[in-house]
């Protein structure tokens, strides 16, 4: 039978010092341990007010060890874990790749709110879903790529493995990684040969199984030639659905919801098109938006044209990363909602003057 733990106890923590609350974590957990397999729900209850009371007021460190104690237990104190998954990285990643506790409502709430160090993290994490890869890879970035792809056990959609295939476009590694998957449909191993170099092909065409043996043996022999016209075909597809909204533009049917739409799909060069258009930004402008360090260009432009912070978030999300800063959508909110929309127009047109006219994008 479980041993009970006494109703009083965090009134009698709260006046303990920091060392008498680690040394009681480290006893409660010791405890709670031994008698898991043991206990019903009501029970994991009682621990989990404990922990958690305790976990809010021990050192990162602690919370780390915590976390690792914790990660594979079944039973695991439900609201404990979902703190510790929500802490810093380094005290959330156990739980976050391992504990069973972590439902796929948690995670993708998790991954939407805390950004790329814990997406990496749940990246990795054994048989994860749909709804969570897709949250991944509509809004993670190369390096959370990278840890879904090498995650086999993960089920990525049709729509998920397409918006990797466009990072991984510049992106040798993540070639590789891709190709290494039994489930890469067919028609995405066919365009991952179609961008790799020489020396990446080959080594994709030596790993894939038997499945895709004939058809990595088939394009591999259509050879240079027939490549380079399937990358101008992508190319001459991608200019023609610009020049479709360049129309609609025109026609005044371009609208917030387009960007929004191409930001979710992760369709880079669709949405900066029409955030272009919409704004009347000069190209040397446009084409810096999603790569220039400073942040706060991209929030101008969409501040000066009335765009909703959703739409302002999704397009944030998928920037080409400038830096290893992780994803701060609180700062950038507030940066967002403080930026006045009379002054986020005069800085546009102060741009726009120092542009050469044959710059500005039609």
């Amino acid at each position: 039978m479980a041993v009970p733990i006494p109703s009083d106890i965090t009134s009698t923590l709260a006046s303990a010092g920091p060392e008498k609350r680690l040394q009681t974590l480290r006893s409660v957990t010791d405890l709670f341990l031994r008698q898991a397999p043991l206990l019903v729900e009501d029970q994991v209850a009682v621990f989990d007010q404990v922990l958690g009371f305790l976990a809010e007021r021990i050192e990162r460190y602690a919370r780390s060890e915590l976390a690792e104690r914790l990660a594979d237990v079944p039973n695991a104190p439900p609201e404990t874990i979902l703190k510790l998954a929500s802490d810093e990285i380094d005290v959330a990643r156990p739980v976050l790749e391992r504990s069973p506790r972590l439902s796929d409502g948690d995670l993708v709430s998790i991954a939407l709110t805390l950004g790329r160090d814990h997406m990496v993290a749940i990246g990795a994490r054994p048989n994860i879903g749909e709804s969570v890869t897709d949250a991944l890879t509509i809004h993670g970035d190369g390096a959370v790529a990278h840890s879904l792809s090498r995650n086999l056990t993960a089920k990525i959609s049709t729509s998920g493995f397409g918006r990797m295939m466009a990072l991984a476009a510049r992106d040798q590694d993540l070639q590789l990684a891709l190709g290494e998957r039994a489930d890469l449909p067919h028609e995405h191993l066919q365009s991952l040969l179609g961008m790799a170099k020489e020396v990446v092909r080959a080594r994709l065409a030596a790993i894939a199984d038997s499945r895709m043996a004939g058809l990595v043996a088939a394009a591999v022999d259509r050879g240079a030639a027939r490549l380079e016209e399937g990358g101008a075909t992508a190319r001459r597809l991608e200019e023609r659905e610009i020049e479709e909204l360049t129309l609609r533009f025109g026609r005044g049917e371009l609208s917030e919801a387009d960007v929004a739409t191409f930001a979710r799909e992760g369709r880079r060069a669709q949405a900066l098109a029409a955030l272009a258009l919409l704004a009347s930004l000069p190209r040397s402008i446009a084409d810096r938006v999603f790569v220039d360090p400073d942040e706060d260009l991209l929030l101008i432009v969409c501040k000066a044209i009335g765009l909703h912070w959703e739409t302002v978030d999704s397009l944030q999300r998928f920037r080409v990363p400038a830096s290893h800063r992780p994803y701060d959508a609180t700062r950038l909110r507030d940066s967002f909602d403080r930026l006045n929309p009379a002054t986020a127009k005069r800085v546009i047109r102060f741009l726009h003057a120092r542009e050469p006219r044959a710059e500005r994008m039609n």
